[in-house]
């Protein structure tokens, strides 16, 4: 299971936890903590850009709004793409996997 989004600690910190209680398996959480400044870069360059604006954002931003507990592993702004999938794919143990053919 994946779940990816704006998802507020204050609001949905207690479904996130049953979430993770009710796993059966193994559990990973990460947080991608990215000043605001590189967040606006990042979005100008999605093809959502022009729906969504500086303001929205702003209004959106929350900073390290990490949920209780330190369940999350914080990945870096300065983390490139292929260090934090590399990362996660370890943490997770897929790294470990061989590939589906399909």
């Amino acid at each position: 299971m994946l779940v990816e989004g704006i998802l507020y600690a204050d609001r949905y910190g207690d479904m996130l936890a049953r979430l993770r209680a009710d796993h059966r398996g193994p559990t990973h959480g990460y947080y991608l903590d990215v000043p605001f400044d590189e967040t606006l870069a990042r979005h100008a360059a999605k093809p959502i850009a022009d729906q969504v604006s500086e303001a929205d954002l702003r209004d959106w931003y929350r900073r390290r709004d990490l949920l209780p507990g330190g369940v999350e592993t914080v990945i870096r702004a300065d983390s490139s793409l292929t260090e934090t999938v590399d990362h996660i794919m370890r943490d997770t143990g897929l790294a470990g996997l061989p590939p589906l053919d399909i």
